[in-house]
């Protein structure tokens, strides 16, 4: 399954020299740190981002405005509307 995650540059950056410390992709090394957090029973700590990211908008909104200029995915050669 694929996820898309959106992240500041600085942690990509952070990302980046671990994956390369590891000699392992930064996917691969998203789901080491993801698997390694869980198994610590760190759930708590990821549970307590929901809700962390403060806008005013409604959600309707949000994800309209997140869709209007996609016109492509990998899947198919555009979105059906």
């Amino acid at each position: 399954m694929q996820v898309s995650l959106y992240l500041d540059d600085a942690l990509i950056r952070r990302l980046d020299e671990l994956a390369d410390h590891s000699g392992k992709s930064r996917s691969a090394t998203v789901q080491r740190l993801l698997e390694h957090s869980l198994a610590a029973g760190d759930e708590p700590g990821l549970m307590a981002l929901a809700g962390a990211w403060k806008d005013i908008r409604p959600a309707e909104q949000i994800i309209r405005e997140a869709t209007e200029g996609r016109r492509y995915n990998r899947r198919s050669e555009s979105v059906d509307r």
